[in-house]
């Protein structure tokens, strides 16, 4: 390929590049889209599991003030006329694939009323003896609550199946994504050696999680899941980085010949600086998430700099070579009027003074 034109793809590719994304308070992950996996349909079936899950908790605490109604007087009719009303908006938000929206609605409104609903429920079994309940009440009683609790786990234990699912169908579609921009990348010469090793290391951990899965064993599958999340926070950064690091280590002969090896050695060292907090096993701290893709970000506005600093280079160079030529050529049209009329037919026919002999030109004829 043309170097010139690589360099203005190289400024075009990197201005538009999607950065691939990973929400830091969840399981529900976004990539960048490509025709390799539809990754609204998987989160839209991860909201829905969330929200199953959700459900199972307010069941749980419906069925517990259902119970404790019977023996009490206690009126949570306000509890549970709130958990209906939230379900139902948290319901169109999982229709409508808002995931931020959920989100927040589970922070302000679901969780807190969930909260409120489960303190009432203390409050009344720690003051049950109040109600004068039969010792025989009293048992039954505990017997529903524990029956309430082996449904609630039940119901719950399915969803983080169904949840391990999702992820592990989630992850493959990702790994096909980055699949499909390696070999992009390749077509062009430009490699991405750790990209690859990360492909072989989430197609080991969906081995593995597909194995858990069929064993169904809910702890096993809940901490291999808390692990993986972990694990996901550094995955896009660390494929944007191998991405980045393939443009550089293409750029830098350019940028070697061009005397911005200086600006390439910058580079190398905000990448090593981003790379600290992308180890596997590296948890963020408060707003470093965010400040590690803000210097990713910066990293490739830098790179594009660069690839524009040299394209202009090559393009000031190119217009002085054209000049150089067109120079030459006025030089030589320039000299050009001393040679007309001294072609090798009349080369003898001029005179000292520059007049025509009309004899010589006419003495072959006479």
């Amino acid at each position: 390929m043309n170097t010139t034109k690589w360099l203005v793809m190289l400024v075009m590719m990197l201005a538009l590049t999607g950065f691939v994304m990973a929400e830091a308070n969840n399981t529900d992950t976004n990539t960048t889209n490509t025709d390799t996996g539809n990754n609204d349909a998987t989160q839209g079936q991860a909201l829905s599991v969330r929200y199953d899950n959700v459900q199972c908790k307010v069941t749980f605490t419906d069925t517990q003030i259902d119970i404790l109604k019977k023996y009490t007087t206690v009126d949570q009719t306000a509890n549970e006329d709130k958990l209906v009303s939230d379900m139902s908006a948290l319901k169109t938000l999982v229709d409508t694939t808002n995931k931020d929206g959920f989100d927040t609605y589970i922070t302000n409104n679901i969780r807190p009323d969930l909260q409120k609903a489960s303190q009432d429920l203390t409050d009344v079994k720690k003051n049950f003896r109040q109600y004068n309940v039969s010792n025989e009440s009293r048992t039954a009683v505990i017997t529903e609550l524990k029956d309430a609790k082996n449904a609630y786990v039940a119901c719950t234990n399915d969803k983080e199946i169904k949840m391990a699912t999702v992820m592990e169908t989630h992850m493959d579609n990702w790994n096909k994504q980055w699949g499909k921009i390696i070999d992009n990348m390749n077509k062009k010469n430009i490699t991405m050696d750790d990209a690859v090793a990360l492909q072989k290391e989430i197609d080991a951990k969906n081995t593995e999680l597909k194995a858990l899965i069929a064993e169904g064993n809910i702890t096993q599958i809940q901490d291999f899941m808390q692990t993986y999340h972990d694990d996901q926070m550094h995955y896009p950064a660390r494929f944007e980085i191998s991405r980045l690091t393939g443009y550089k280590n293409k750029l830098a002969p350019l940028a070697d010949t061009y005397n911005m090896s200086g600006k390439i050695d910058d580079i190398n060292q905000k990448i090593a600086d981003a790379e600290k907090y992308i180890q596997p096993g590296y948890k963020f701290k408060d707003g470093e998430f965010n400040n590690t893709w803000s210097d990713i970000r910066g990293i490739g506005q830098d790179m594009k700099e660069i690839a524009k600093n040299i394209t202009d280079e090559r393009i000031n160079a190119r217009q002085g070579k054209i000049a150089e030529r067109q120079q030459k050529i006025d030089n030589r049209q320039q000299r050009l009027p001393n040679r007309q009329g001294r072609g090798p037919g009349n080369r003898n026919n001029n005179t000292g003074n520059g007049t025509v002999d009309s004899n010589s030109t006419n003495a072959g004829g006479q």
